[in-house]
């Protein structure tokens, strides 16, 4: 089982470094890359740096990105060097199986199902900090039962765990919490047990009588509305909440207060949405500290957001400074206060775990991250201040800082209690799971990508690498490397019996495979494909990953003499060569029983072109404008060479964007553009 580990290793020296491959029990786990050591980066890696000003991969991953340069200035001190690494399991120290001697039963093991067993980490804030990890523990519904962190230095100090149980419907009953005290030694800070009417949490109630976790030990009983939206929550200083059309909450009302002559002024919170619930602006207004009783009105602080832009304005406060904040990056945001790009760097569940900046000799971070599994933060020693304007954190959500929750688009989350305040919008897609219960109860594997269903994703990245987890939804949902595009195919055969379905896409198969580089541009390290029986959803997958990646895709349609037919999709990372299973595999290679290459007859060939130039097949040249090309034959190089489907196409990713469609039919003697499959 591999490991991979990701750290921000400082200086870079302008020189590009060799990936070193690995054998594990006589398998190529990590297949070399040959980049000698010393060679400096490339004309076009440097133009594409200038051009962005952000972020330059220079070496393409495995699987994800393999190292990402930050900054302007190659050779410059202060440039980011943040790596990924791969080793194998057998060759890191492993965590304890019982880490936490109170739980004996609950054992850290391995994983082959797609649940992770172990998450390690380490940052440079202090220089003498610690190995840390995560391990894991899930019962027989996948369901997370616990996770107990450890430290290289105390492995067993029982500190930052979380414990929990469940009933049938996947609601949280109990829920153990545990933090470091001052002395040293771990402190039980909650220890809750919930009572529920249906599915609905009632009370909350803490014997650990420390306030660090869930703020109150009283269990005072919960309110909701007829649509099932939690309408108060005492417990955390929350007196009502009120919703609009869409199940959003547009007030919270609070019970700090400022004192006048005339009463009472509470604290709240107001929200305003566009009509399809995207959130335009938060106004809070708060109480300001009143020794002398001067202060007669709430101090108010407004947020604007407006496509990313966050404006903040208000009264009161003079030594706030209002105005545009940040605009979000794609690594991370622009801090137009301080004038300064920050980068954040993010785990797998899109968690922001530390925010950094190049300063004149190095890294400086600004602030770290680090989460119990449910997603309440860390105290105790990931104490830098951070931008105190900038609140997205937990799965990269924003912080209602005056609530305590997070705000997902459709909902939002308690992290304290591991759960929702209002019913699932999709509800009937999930009918096994509780509408409240957060990510199947397995915040390790799954996201809630706006709180309205948990999903699991097949991702393609960049480089074309897939990568592919087991979900519990109807449907597969495919996104692509930044998750910011995604489709969603539907499975076939739901049942009562069978409710996810099967999946229309076949088993992801990816092997060992080095293809020389050619005209300039990188090889090949692999070659993946899959099947899909239907040509309608092989069509989508093939035209959604040529859309969303910088190599090429291939698909292939193969029909029987039974009158059956199916599809291959298939991709060696390369942007100007792609290959298909019978070039790999021979005309033995098996479809299903009974049909194989050998016997098949392949009626068409798709393969994408990711680049502007050429845009059309080769062996032809371009004699047309963009809008209308046409083409004549030219030399017979490979595409026009080998054109040996019954209908052979290119699909360009430059003519669609451009045209609205992107396919080229040709065959050995022309090539038509034709927009779409004809």
């Amino acid at each position: 089982m591999a490991r991979i580990t990701k750290g921000i290793l400082g200086g870079f020296s302008g020189k590009v470094g060799t990936i070193v491959g690995a054998n594990w029990r006589g398998k190529d786990i990590i297949r070399s890359i040959p980049t000698p050591s010393n060679r400096p980066p490339s004309e076009k890696q440097m133009l594409q740096q200038m051009k962005f000003k952000l972020v330059v991969s220079f070496l393409r991953p495995l699987g994800a990105i393999q190292k990402k340069y930050f900054g302007l200035n190659s050779g410059s001190k202060s440039r980011i060097n943040l790596a990924v690494s791969y080793t194998i399991n057998e060759a890191v120290p492993e965590g304890l199986e019982i880490p936490n001697v109170d739980f004996p039963e609950l054992k850290v093991k391995p994983k082959f199902n797609g649940n992770i067993a172990e998450i390690d980490w380490k940052t440079s804030t202090d220089p003498n900090d610690y190995l840390r990890r995560y391990g894991y523990v899930y019962d027989a519904l996948n369901r997370l039962s616990a996770g107990f962190y450890q430290k290289n230095n105390n492995p067993s100090a029982k500190e930052y765990f979380e414990k929990m149980d469940y009933d049938a419907n996947g609601n949280i009953t109990q829920l153990k919490r545990s933090a470091a005290s001052e002395q040293g030694v771990s402190a039980l800070i909650d220890n809750l047990t919930y009572a529920y009417e249906g599915n609905r949490l009632k009370t909350v109630t803490d014997s650990s009588t420390d306030y660090r976790g869930y703020p109150d030990t009283s269990g005072s009983i919960i309110g909701y509305d007829d649509n099932g939206n939690m309408t108060d929550q005492k417990d955390k200083g929350i007196l009502n909440i009120t919703y609009n059309y869409l199940n959003l909450p547009d007030y919270i009302l609070f019970n700090k207060f400022l004192s006048t002559r005339t009463g009472q002024l509470r604290e709240n919170t107001q929200y305003l949405y566009r009509a399809d619930g995207i959130k335009l602006r938060k106004t809070y207004k708060y109480a300001p500290s009143n020794p002398l009783g001067t202060e007669t009105s709430l101090y108010i602080k407004t947020t604007e957001y407006l496509d990313g832009f966050q404006y903040e304005t208000g009264t009161g406060k003079k030594e706030l400074i209002f105005g545009l904040k940040f605009v979000p990056t794609p690594e991370g945001y622009y801090n137009f206060e301080n004038n300064k790009y920050i980068y954040n760097y993010t785990d797998h569940l899109g968690n922001i775990r530390l925010s950094y900046f190049k300063n004149d000799t190095g890294v400086e971070v600004l602030e770290e991250n680090n989460y119990y599994p449910f997603g309440m933060k860390h105290e105790g020693y990931n104490t830098l201040s951070g931008n105190p304007n900038y609140n997205y954190k937990y799965n990269g959500k924003e912080l209602q800082t005056e609530s305590g929750m997070y705000d997902y688009g459709a909902r939002m989350y308690m992290p304290e209690l591991g759960r929702w305040g209002v019913v699932d919008p999709l509800a009937e897609t999930s009918r096994r799971w509780s509408p409240f219960a957060y990510a199947f109860n397995n915040p390790i594997r799954f996201i809630d990508p706006d709180g309205r269903q948990a999903e699991d994703k097949i991702k393609i990245f960049n480089n074309g690498n897939i990568e592919r987890t087991k979900d519990n939804n109807p449907y597969d949902t495919i996104t692509n490397e930044d998750e910011s595009k995604s489709i969603q195919i539907a499975r076939t055969n739901v049942t009562e019996s069978n409710p996810t379905g099967d999946s229309q896409i076949g088993n992801i198969n990816t092997i060992p495979l080095e293809v020389p580089g050619m005209d300039g541009e990188l090889g090949g390290t692999q070659f993946t494909s899959f099947q899909i029986q239907n040509y309608a959803v092989a069509t989508q997958v093939f035209e959604f990953a040529s859309l969303n990646t910088n190599v090429e895709f291939r698909q292939e349609q193969f029909s029987f003499s039974d009158g059956g037919s199916t599809n291959m999709i298939t991709t060696n990372g390369m942007k100007n060569l792609v290959l298909g299973v019978g070039d790999i595999f021979g005309k033995d290679y098996t479809f299903s029983a009974g049909h194989n290459i050998g016997n098949s007859t392949k009626i068409e060939m798709s393969h994408s072109h990711p680049d502007a130039n050429p845009f059309w097949p080769s062996g032809f040249n371009n004699q047309g404008k963009d809008s209308n090309p046409t083409f004549t034959p030219g030399l017979p190089w490979y595409d026009r060479k080998s054109a040996t489907a019954t209908n052979n196409y290119v699909f360009s990713k430059y003519l669609h964007n451009l045209n609205g469609g992107g396919y080229i039919k040709y065959n050995t003697q022309g090539a038509t553009y034709t927009k779409t499959k004809k």
